[in-house]
């Protein structure tokens, strides 16, 4: 059956942005007197907790002189905001297994615990942006990921994501700047070039995709949705052939790539091949009912 016209194609990038080096248990920093602990009770953040936790310590009371600061007390503080750090990248590790098994929601209470906890911690924005992202709400997403590039101006995830979630509002010359920023923060990442790849052909820019495309393929060769993607492109400038060989390899590399099979079927019947167009399709629909 002859399809007329090709689904656009998305490149699907799911990245669970992890938080380096996140404590599985918090240990509660020793010798810390009852004073200290409400002090910390009553803070939200690491800043506050460092001021508070300072002027408690140095605060006097009723039966007692001022006390001079000593390196015992330095070291309380630190063990203290060490404690809120913790307990921030703890929020973010069980935001990240939410997330994982797609409950987004929860996921985002997590992230916002982690933030109230450290302001400054810039994975939990990346990871609560990822959160927003695939709940469909980009705009939220996109301010998450300023605010992770603000803290972290190197933050190659963000920029990527960032790009994407631009073109989930149709902003693909946004895209193209996101995605150049992340190329040249990871040269040997192809996940930049496939993004922008995207973004040039959504703007019917196939020439350029198709060289996008090819960088992702070749930083990654084994990943099936670059070679769809170029597949696409070269079917949308009437180049069949082209489109057929990298359909083939995207096919190989995942046989139950539906969207490839149906791609092929269509460039397949370009090329005058009806039969063979035919068992693409009806093998596209066996693997997702959408396609049929």
């Amino acid at each position: 059956m002859k399809q007329a016209v090709l689904l656009a194609v998305f490149i699907g990038i799911i990245l669970v942005a992890c938080s380096n080096g996140a404590s599985t248990a918090v240990e509660q920093a020793a010798n810390i007197d009852a004073t200290v602990s409400a002090a910390v009770a009553a803070t939200r953040t690491a800043s506050d907790v460092q001021e508070k936790v300072a002027a408690t310590l140095s605060a006097p009371t009723p039966t007692t002189a001022p006390p001079t600061p000593t390196t015992e007390s330095a070291s309380t503080v630190n063990k203290i905001l060490d404690n809120v750090l913790a307990l921030s990248e703890n929020h973010v590790t069980t935001g990240v297994d939410y997330f994982k098994d797609g409950r987004y929601e929860d996921a985002i209470q997590e992230f916002d615990q982690a933030i109230q906890l450290d302001p400054d911690f810039a994975i939990a924005f990346m990871d609560r942006g990822l959160a927003y992202y695939h709940l469909g709400e980009n705009q939220t997403a996109i301010s998450d990921y300023d605010k992770a590039i603000q803290l972290d101006p190197n933050y190659f995830k963000a920029y990527l994501h960032r790009g994407l979630a631009y073109s989930g509002l149709g902003q693909y010359q946004a895209t193209i700047a996101d995605s150049t920023m992340a190329i040249q923060l990871d040269l040997d990442n192809g996940l930049g070039y496939g993004a922008r790849g995207h973004a040039y052909a959504s703007l019917g820019q196939y020439q350029d995709a198709i060289a996008n495309y090819t960088m992702a393929i070749q930083l990654d060769p084994d990943n099936g949705l670059g070679y769809g993607a170029r597949g696409h492109a070269y079917y949308e400038l009437g180049e069949y052939q082209s489109a057929v060989k990298d359909l083939d390899q995207a096919i190989q590399i995942d046989p139950n790539y539906a969207w490839a099979y149906a791609a092929r079927a269509a460039a397949l019947w370009e090329l005058g091949q009806s039969s063979l167009s035919d068992k693409d399709s009806e093998k596209a629909c066996e693997l997702d009912r959408s396609l049929c």
